[in-house]
């Protein structure tokens, strides 16, 4: 094919795939599935790595084989429905990666240790069903928005999560196995505005609300063990949405007026 900046076809990412002068000149990648998928199911994605320039890489495809041993360092946007990979190729520490989405991969640790990603605002791992733990955030302080939504057998979030000042939404519905959130006195998610954990059915406790003083919405609906709610949840000002129905444990703290939640305000259901 011609020399191109942008690939929508299959064919023409395997064959720019396999060379390197070709690679390079790629800025964008946008693979949809469709109906002759199948004959590319042993496509290799090794040379992912020699696309030095891509920026934008879309796939909603799952049947590659190998693996990239890192990623470009100018790419800015990455969405890979169905990653077919148990952990993230490695970045330089000055990447431009901005939102990071693999809704139903087969990520189980995202990366080891600590990765920089400066400039790094969202995380999509929903339905990764495989992942075990969160990653060390250290190296994210923009991250902003965090969507872990159906990660079934998620079991350990790493204390960092607490020092992301600029997570506004906070999503861990459907983490059937999640026990505990160790969010204490001591975080600073002075930002988030979202916490969802809707379904979280083992959950044992709530955090300490104390380091998550503007929050607006609660989600703990069908967190069918959760018997109690940490008595900070009444200093909560800001807060316009508690839901805990479902919740047939829970009795709520005496320092939370329930007749003074059920205003206009604040929708309690």
């Amino acid at each position: 094919p011609a020399s191109r900046s942008r690939l929508w076809r299959y064919e023409d990412f395997s064959f720019t795939l396999k060379s390197k002068n070709e690679a390079s000149k790629v800025k964008a990648i946008v693979l949809y599935e469709d109906a002759s998928i199948s004959k590319h199911e042993d496509l290799n994605i090794e040379g992912l790595s020699k696309m030095t320039n891509l920026e934008l890489l879309i796939v909603y495809h799952q049947h590659f084989s190998g693996k990239p041993t890192s990623l470009p360092n100018k790419l800015r946007y990455l969405l890979w429905d169905g990653y077919p990979s148990s952990s993230l190729p490695s970045f330089e520490p000055y990447n431009r990666l901005v939102q990071l989405n693999l809704p139903n991969s087969r990520i189980k640790r995202l990366w080891n240790g600590s990765q920089v990603f400066r400039s790094l605002e969202r995380v999509d791992l929903s339905y990764s069903k495989e992942l075990k733990e969160t990653p060390n955030f250290e190296g994210c302080p923009s991250l902003k928005r965090l969507d872990l939504t159906g990660c079934t057998n998620l079991v350990q979030v790493h204390p960092s999560i607490r020092d992301l000042k600029e997570l506004a939404y906070l999503s861990f519905r459907d983490c059937d196995k999640l026990v505990t959130l160790n969010l204490d006195h001591k975080c600073k998610l002075s930002s988030l505005k979202v916490l969802d954990l809707y379904s979280c059915k083992n959950l044992k406790n709530t955090p300490d609300f104390t380091g998550l003083p503007n929050l607006e919405h609660i989600d703990l609906g069908e967190c069918t063990r959760l018997s109690t709610v940490h008595d900070s949840i009444g200093t909560l000002v800001n807060l316009t949405y508690l839901n805990v129905q479902g919740c047939i444990k829970l009795k709520l703290p005496d320092s939370i007026d329930v007749t003074s939640l059920q205003t206009p305000k604040v929708h309690v259901t």
